[in-house]
């Protein structure tokens, strides 16, 4: 009899928690995005969008050495929020992709890179993110030392504790 009282609320107790995390998703994408301002919509549109990523392409004649960059946003941003630096980048001869994360949250699309590194043309690839989407491009770095990848780029971010590719011939960029 006792333990099916505790029981009882420890059941609603794990309901509660479950509807105040969905109520916080929820919050999070309505309210809490970090979106993008108006100038970087404009930019997006130079882009091609999939449901992976944004693809902002190098002009041509101006493509370099076949690398593209792979970029993982930050917590809570929108990917196309960077969408004016990935042009700039883009116009300087090299193809940006802008992964879209579940949720706007890179750790949970943490091999996103795996589809843009598919479907590029480049052989070459430097993996970068901003903040959270920093430290998932290191891990993804770390897990996958054989996929051409030539460098890591980190605008205010860290790379994850635990990595063996910083012996390796990765060039290292932070921001």
């Amino acid at each position: 009899m006792k333990s099916t009282k505790i029981t009882k609320r420890l059941l609603m107790l794990l309901g509660v928690v479950l509807i105040l995390l969905a109520g916080s998703v929820t919050y999070m994408q309505v309210s809490g995005l970090y979106r993008a301002t108006p100038t970087a919509q404009r930019a997006a549109h130079s882009a091609t969008e999939t449901a992976d990523y944004w693809a902002f392409s190098s002009k041509a004649g101006t493509a370099k050495k076949d690398t593209a960059i792979i970029f993982y946003p930050g917590a809570f941003v929108t990917s196309d929020a960077y969408a004016i630096w990935a042009k700039d980048v883009a116009q300087a001869g090299y193809p940006v992709y802008l992964l879209k994360t579940p949720l706007s949250f890179s750790l949970i699309g943490q091999n996103k890179a795996d589809v843009a590194i598919k479907n590029s043309h480049a052989h070459h690839f430097v993996i970068s993110g901003h903040s959270l989407g920093g430290v998932v491009a290191s891990g993804y770095v770390d897990k996958h030392p054989k996929a051409h990848i030539t460098g890591l780029l980190l605008l205010a971010s860290y790379p994850q504790e635990k990595t063996i590719w910083q012996s390796e011939a990765i060039l290292l960029f932070c921001h």
